[in-house]
């Protein structure tokens, strides 16, 4: 942690108050496979609410009721449900909803510009999510940082330490006018960290987000690093995938100790015509007592499950079939945010 600033940005594994997400709609990107993505999103819902608090956020009132009669035809806890109407131009709100810091025990809601990825898509409601739900209750702080700065949440990776590990690919792009020791200058004054990695290399084929870092590489301590390998040569990953292992092993903490490197090969190719999608088991999702871990009906999905089982031996690991997820080029990360507990007004 920054010594000049008690900041800090909660790793995910922390004690947690919700999970959010933004459930797909006929206005979004899923209108054409809406039937095939509320089954995964009923599965994400049904297993958060098990578990703890989880926030829907719903495109209207008809939007709401029709959300909550599929999660009551699965037998949910939907006690556990908390529904806010608001409107989205996508589902994937680990790169539009706030990211919550600690000051000693105060808590801030960090608001950054979210721009659909670098202009790519219309991005008008996302940016103005986190505002939009503060103004209706949704957070228990008072505390907003609006933030003149490109940040999406899938973009970085923290171990609640100081540490922060992120792709050239992504924030670079974003910020053309600026340095890389501006960027750093910006992320530690923002988050309190002192020790940012950069990676250079590692790209999933059909991934437009440019590289976010969730896709790829994951702490699941501040000693341990989980990331997206590949030992197939003939798989178009197989070389940027090689690259990013040569650096992640060169990586080092803070106290100048390399990190503990825990392999997950991704799935064999899955696509959907003729485009590749980027499938990922690192895209995992943490929370209250349990990991939710994409699976592709794939034989190595067992093989996922139990190393991420050895990586969080004290929570209940879940495979969530992702297939239709990565068909809209996200996962099960990208489609949920965490926050940290105290942060959610619980009604």
């Amino acid at each position: 942690m920054n010594k000049s600033t008690d900041i800090r940005l909660p790793a995910e594994w922390e004690p947690q108050s919700a999970v959010m997400l933004t459930w797909p709609h006929k206005n979004s990107d899923w209108q054409d496979r809406l039937e095939a993505i509320e089954q995964v999103y009923m599965q994400i819902c049904k297993t958060i609410a098990s578990y703890q608090h989880c926030i829907i956020v719903c495109l209207d009132e008809t939007h709401q009721k029709h959300i909550k009669s599929c999660l009551n035809s699965i037998d949910t806890n939907v006690q556990n449900c908390i529904f806010y109407i608001c409107k989205s131009n996508d589902t994937w709100c680990r790169d539009y909803a706030a990211l919550t810091t600690l000051n000693s025990e105060q808590l801030t809601l960090n608001n950054f510009i979210f721009n659909g990825w670098g202009n790519k898509y219309d991005a008008s409601f996302d940016n103005a999510m986190t505002q939009s739900l503060y103004n209706i209750g949704m957070f228990e702080t008072n505390n907003v940082n609006n933030h003149d700065f490109v940040l999406e949440g899938g973009s970085i990776e923290t171990d609640g330490q100081g540490a922060l590990l992120t792709t050239a690919a992504c924030l670079m792009k974003r910020h053309t006018d600026k340095t890389r020791e501006e960027i750093n200058n910006y992320l530690n004054t923002s988050f309190g960290t002192n020790h940012i990695l950069w990676l250079e290399h590692g790209s999933l084929s059909g991934d437009d987000t440019d590289c976010h870092i969730d896709n790829l590489a994951r702490f699941s301590d501040p000693t341990n690093i989980i990331y997206a390998a590949c030992d197939n040569p003939d798989h178009p990953d197989f070389a940027p995938l090689e690259s990013m292992k040569a650096e992640l092993e060169k990586l080092k903490k803070a106290d100048g100790t390399p990190y503990k490197l825990i392999a997950i090969p991704v799935p064999e190719p899955i696509y959907d015509e003729e485009k590749l999608l980027p499938a990922s088991y690192v895209n995992f999702l943490i929370i209250n007592d349990a990991v939710l871990v994409p699976v592709f009906g794939q034989e190595s999905d067992a093989y996922a499950l139990k190393t991420i089982q050895n990586c969080f031996p004290d929570r209940e690991i879940i495979g969530i079939m992702a297939t239709a997820l990565i068909q809209q080029y996200g996962g099960i990360h990208c489609a949920t945010m965490q926050f940290p507990e105290g942060t959610i007004n619980i009604l």
